[in-house]
C-alpha cells in the first residue's frame, strides 16, 4: 500500500506530538529524516534538519483530521509553515537556546515583543519634537527647573508692576522678530540676552546676557520627553527644563 506525505516539520516537539497521536489511534505511519532520533542523553542529532511523517493512503484523511483537531496542521492540507519567510525564522531561532524548545507561534510570539519593545526604546530614545514653533513671534516657556554646575538654582524674578491673576512668573520666551531672549531674574528682574538656534546642529545658543553671563551663556543641546510637554536644555555649566 503506499504512503503519502502527512506532515513535515523542523519541530522536534511538533514531530514527537505528531507520532504520539497516530500511535493512540493505531494509525500505521513512517518517519523519514536526514538524521535518526536518538534517545541517547549525550546525543541528539535532530537538530533543524526535520522530519516527514508518511501514513497510508487509505488513513490519510483520519490521520489528516487528527493533526488538524490538534493544531499541529492547518484546515485544507496546508503546509503548517505557508510563508518561506517563517520557516527561515523559525530556524533561526531554534538557535537561540531559550527558544529552541518552544513552539513556533510561540518563537513568533516572542519574536515581534522583542521587536515591539526594542521599536519602543528606540522611539524613546529618538523621540524628538520641535522645541520652537517657527510661526509664532513668540515662544513661551514655563521653568520648571534650572541647574548650574550640578547645583539647583531657585529663580525669583522681581518685577515692577504688581502681578494680577494667573501669570507665569518664571518663565522663557523666544522672539522670532527681535531674537531676544527673556530668562529669569534671582532676586533681580529678568534677564535678557540673544539666541540664535541651529538647525544644523540642533543647538540652542543663547549669548550677550545682560546679567548672569556664566549662567545663561552657551551652546545648549535640546532633548523633549516622550512622556511629557518637557524639553531639556543643556550646556557645559548649565541644565534647564523647560514646558511649553
Amino acid at each position: 500500500m503506499p504512503y503519502i506525505k502527512l506532515f513535515e516539520t523542523s519541530i522536534k516537539t511538533d514531530f514527537e506530538a505528531a507520532c504520539a497521536l497516530l500511535e493512540r489511534e493505531n494509525i500505521k505511519y513512517e518517519a523519514l529524516y536526514e538524521y535518526r532520533l536518538v534517545s541517547e542523553k549525550r546525543h541528539d542529532p535532530f537538530g533543524n534538519a526535520g522530519a516527514i511523517i508518511r501514513v497510508p493512503r487509505s488513513t490519510y484523511h483520519d490521520a489528516d483530521r487528527l493533526l488538524v483537531e490538534h493544531k499541529l496542521k492547518e484546515k485544507g492540507d496546508l503546509k503548517r509553515h505557508r510563508f518561506l519567510f517563517v520557516t527561515k525564522l523559525d530556524k533561526y531561532l531554534s538557535g537561540v537556546p531559550i527558544a529552541r524548545y518552544m513552539p513556533l507561534y510561540g518563537k513568533l510570539l516572542g519574536g515581534l515583543m522583542l521587536i515591539g519593545v526594542l521599536l519602543f526604546l528606540w522611539v524613546l530614545l529618538e523621540y524628538d519634537r520641535d522645541f520652537l514653533e517657527p510661526n509664532e513671534a513668540i515662544n513661551r516657556f514655563h521653568i520648571e527647573r534650572i541647574y548650574f554646575e550640578g547645583k539647583e538654582m531657585i529663580p525669583d524674578t522681581k518685577y515692577d508692576y504688581e502681578l494680577v491673576g494667573v501669570f507665569d512668573k518664571e518663565h522663557l520666551s523666544f522672539s522670532s522678530l527681535t531674537n531676544e531672549v527673556s530668562l529669569p531674574g534671582f532676586n533681580s528682574k529678568g534677564i535678557r540676552a540673544k539666541w540664535f538656534f541651529d538647525e544644523a546642529e540642533k543647538e540652542l545658543i543663547i549669548f550677550d546676557a545682560s546679567s548672569l553671563g556664566d549662567l545663561y551663556n552657551g551652546k545648549y543641546t535640546v532633548k523633549s520627553s516622550f512622556w511629557t510637554n518637557d524639553f531639556t536644555l543643556t550646556s557645559i555649566t548649565t541644565r534647564m527644563i523647560v514646558r511649553k
